[in-house]
């Protein structure tokens, strides 16, 4: 092939490329906003119609991960971690209380509270071969393994029946279950 060819077609190449960004980026006859023409008074143009409808918008989302990969325990890639964030709640999220600050905050979702009782639990770390730091005993740790969590009894699944201990017990016997 010539070069004169090879640069014809590298030309219509990119016009077609062009051309496709520009199509893609037209917006559909229906989101535009047209001005209010029944005013002429030209220094209220820039004012908006508190009684006019809200703009209406859909938000469009898509994710390449698969659904047998749906699981908090067997995700493999942030794309599957995305959707997981769709399909499951956790007992509380943290949540940005003051982004100038840096100040977060804990949003309770499925539970009503959460509270650090190894205190009073201390003897669990033991029955349940807890691993503590070098050189640590259980009479020596009073914080950060034990938590009592306190169940939102609100909760409920979309039928109506009500989420309980049973229910998280239940779930989590079906995911660690091998088979």
């Amino acid at each position: 092939m010539s070069n004169t060819i090879k640069r014809v077609l590298c030309l219509l190449l990119v016009l077609c490329m062009m051309s496709a960004l520009f199509v893609g980026c037209k917006p559909a006859d229906d989101d535009v906003v047209e001005p209010d023409s029944s005013n002429n008074d030209s220094s209220s143009s820039d004012t908006p119609d508190v009684n006019a409808e809200p703009a209406s918008y859909t938000y469009n989302a898509y994710s390449t991960a698969l659904g047998n990969n749906w699981n908090p325990h067997t995700w493999e890639t942030n794309a599957d971690d995305t959707v997981l964030s769709y399909l499951s709640m956790g007992f509380v999220t943290l949540s940005i209380d003051d982004s100038v600050n840096g100040v977060y905050q804990w949003v309770y979702d499925m539970a009503t509270s959460i509270e650090d009782v190894t205190a009073a639990n201390q003897s669990d770390l033991d029955k349940y071969a807890v691993t503590l730091p070098e050189g640590a005993t259980s009479a020596d740790v009073t914080e950060g393994y034990v938590y009592e969590i306190k169940l939102n009894e609100k909760a409920c699944w979309q039928d109506g029946t009500p989420i309980n201990a049973d229910t998280y017990i239940y779930s989590m016997q079906q995911l660690l279950d091998p088979n």
